[in-house]
């Protein structure tokens, strides 16, 4: 057996940090390029709203180029389009868990915001990934739950058969993410 296995436990090792206030005046006595350089300012998560730049998808081999700027094209819409939705209507587009949206909403919405065809098939898209999504078929279920409108007002109640179908769905849902 070495030495070291013998002896008992060495005490941790302490690293002294010299205060901000003495590391200056040692800045100011000794020349430049001995200095001690100052700490780096901690960036608190409130202050790190620089957004980071999008993962680009390259083509794959065989893939159109055309194609993947088409589709990238359409995702950049849908997202404008939904950050509209967003701010027409925050009550229902950035809740969580979303509430019930009103029966009809789509025509409301396509009336508010004047689409074209291509519009309208966006917001057909996005209201249904939306509302097939787990979390808004999970609120469907709950016992009183209540639609809203685009203003964030009762629109009406979930019924006994609309709450029944969304429990199906939901079953459907968590069977097929088993999968």
């Amino acid at each position: 057996m070495s030495e070291r296995s013998a002896s008992p436990a060495a005490p941790p090792r302490r690293t002294l940090m010299a205060p901000p206030a003495a590391l200056a005046r040692v800045q100011k006595v000794l020349p430049v390029e001995l200095a001690v350089p100052p700490r780096p300012a901690v960036q608190h998560a409130a202050d790190k709203s620089a957004k980071k730049p999008p993962i680009v998808r390259r083509p794959q081999v065989g893939e159109d180029p055309a194609a993947l700027a088409e589709r990238r094209a359409r995702l950049a819409r849908r997202n404008a389009l939904f950050l509209k939705l967003r701010a027409i209507s925050p009550a229902l587009f950035a809740a969580i868990p979303a509430p019930p949206m009103a029966i009809g909403i789509y025509d409301v919405l396509v009336g508010r915001l004047g689409l074209d065809p291509e519009g309208k098939a966006d917001l057909r898209r996005i209201i249904s990934e939306h509302v097939n999504r787990p979390g808004y078929q999970r609120v469907l279920t709950a016992e009183g739950a209540v639609r809203l409108d685009v203003n964030g007002e009762i629109a009406g109640a979930v019924t006994e058969e609309q709450r029944q179908i969304a429990m199906t769905k939901l079953e459907r849902l968590k069977a097929k993410r088993k999968g």
